[in-house]
């Protein structure tokens, strides 16, 4: 039994407009720049809203809402790299990306969260390589567990129903397991019964 992982990170980003004091007003000369940047951002494209906005940093380097957004975005294009690794098998290179991203911006929250998770998926496939292996109703349920250990920050939607698949699975093995034992105790030959304390033995000849 086979299971295909696909792990789905969003980057969730507040901005809240708080005035031009705080945030200086781009030129008008600039709004064609500031329309494609705003539109990337809208369609989720991280990749150019990248760079529309290291062109409008370059315009105005001190623009704080501007390095914030960039940040932003350029940390969302991370956790798509990540996952597109993942989805590739390749887990030690979603480690690696999620890693340099986390170098550059050391104060971003999410970045270790997420690497924490996908550091778990090292060990995915030997933990449910173990439980499809296990052959015995005790085997399933301890290699069930250690999965279920293991994968603790991974518990999707999927996860979770692969697991409740199974321990129905165990119940139905330890249902064969009862009947076999059962059918094995019916086999055997009934047990002569012991000898009384009392009853003579026969002369040794």
């Amino acid at each position: 039994m086979k299971l295909r992982f696909a792990l789905t990170f969003t980057l969730i980003c507040a901005v809240v407009f708080c005035g031009c004091r705080k945030h200086p007003e781009l030129p008008r000369s600039r709004n064609d720049l500031v329309l494609r940047f705003l539109h990337s951002l809208k369609n989720n494209d991280a990749a150019s809203a990248m760079e529309q906005g290291h062109k409008l940093l370059a315009m105005d380097s001190s623009n704080s809402f501007i390095i914030k957004i960039i940040e932003v975005q350029e940390c969302n294009q991370a956790v798509l790299n990540a996952q597109q690794k993942i989805n590739a098998s390749d887990v030690q290179g979603a480690l690696d990306i999620l890693r340099e991203c986390e170098r550059k911006y050391p104060e971003n929250n999410t970045l270790p969260q997420l690497y924490a998770q996908v550091k778990q998926l090292r060990h995915a496939e030997r933990l449910l390589g173990a439980m499809e292996r296990a052959d015995t109703a005790e085997a399933m349920s301890s290699a069930m567990t250690a999965a279920q250990t293991g994968l603790s920050a991974n518990i999707s939607p999927a996860l979770k129903q692969y697991f409740a698949d199974y321990e129905k699975a165990i119940a139905k093995r330890r249902e064969e397991e009862a009947r076999a034992i059962q059918l094995e105790e019916k086999r055997l030959p009934a047990q002569a019964p012991a000898p009384a304390e009392n009853e003579k033995k026969p002369p040794l000849k």
